[in-house]
C-alpha cells in the first residue's frame, strides 16, 4: 500500500501480493487524525497489507521541509492507533515530482477535466510512488 498524506487528503494505493500490478484505491479527505486514521486501519486489514510506502514529501533541492515532519508525526500516530495491526512495515520514499507525473497521465492518458483530476490526483500520486518504490517505471 501507499500513501500520500498531505494538508487536505490522503491518497491511496494498492499492489497485488506479486507487486505487479498497482492501482489507485481511494482517497481520504482529512478531518482530523481521530477519524482518518480508523479509514486507514480498515483497508490495510481489508486488503492483508503487509507494508505501507508514505510518500516523503522532500524540497526539490533534497532537503527535508516542515512537511516531512508532518508526514513523519502521521506514520508514527499511525501505528500507535488502537487497532493497527501488528507487523505491517512502513517505508518512507522520495514522491517529489509524483503528483505532476500522476497528473500528467490523467491529461494525456485519459484527457481528465481539472474539476475530475482534482478527485483522483491523491490516489494517483500513491500510484506514482508505489510504482517507483516497487521500480515499475
Amino acid at each position: 500500500m501507499a500513501l500520500d498524506v498531505g494538508k487536505k487528503r490522503i491518497g491511496i494505493a494498492v499492489c497485488d501480493k506479486d507487486h505487479i500490478l498497482v492501482s489507485p484505491l481511494t482517497t481520504i479527505h482529512r478531518k482530523k487524525f481521530t477519524l482518518d486514521a480508523p479509514q486507514i486501519i480498515a483497508l490495510i486489514k481489508e486488503w492483508g497489507i503487509g507494508g505501507i510506502v508514505v510518500g516523503w514529501p522532500l524540497n526539490m533541492d533534497g532537503t527535508e521541509g516542515p512537511m516531512c515532519q508532518s508526514v513523519k508525526d502521521f506514520t508514527l500516530n499511525l501505528q500507535k492507533f488502537d487497532g493497527f495491526p501488528n507487523g505491517v512495515e512502513f517505508a518512507f520514499h522520495d514522491e517529489r515530482l509524483t503528483s505532476e507525473a500522476a497528473e500528467r497521465a490523467l491529461i494525456d492518458d485519459l484527457d481528465l477535466s481539472r474539476d475530475k483530476r482534482k478527485g483522483v490526483i491523491d490516489q494517483m500520486a500513491a500510484v506514482e510512488i508505489l510504482k517507483d518504490f516497487l521500480g515499475h517505471y
